[in-house]
């Protein structure tokens, strides 16, 4: 990850919005919507799976779900762990120094 002194947040090759407060998972990749990548597309599925957790309390607990889905494949859990990793980043508090 790299970041500069404007507090913003970089994964790879898409950008990450630094996030104020503490939010949900489902609230994070609702704002990764917009993104032209795999993170982009999960969150585009997402939003439009109603059964889909709003609430997702952990990385397992959000893979479970992703592993019950009938199109699921290898590839859309390595996205799903992706996009949660990226989540926890840009929520947690920058290391201290």
């Amino acid at each position: 990850m790299l970041a500069h002194d404007l507090g913003n947040q970089w994964c790879g090759l898409c950008y990450i919005a630094p996030m104020a407060t503490l939010i949900g998972f489902f609230e994070w990749l609702g704002k990764q919507k917009g993104l032209r990548n795999a993170v982009g597309d999960f969150a585009r599925t997402a939003l439009r799976d109603a059964s889909f957790p709003r609430e997702v309390a952990s990385l397992d607990a959000l893979l479970d779900y992703v592993r019950a889905m009938p199109k699921s494949s290898a590839q859309t859990v390595a996205i799903a762990r992706t996009s949660y990793r990226d989540y926890e980043r840009s929520v947690s508090p920058p290391p201290r120094v």
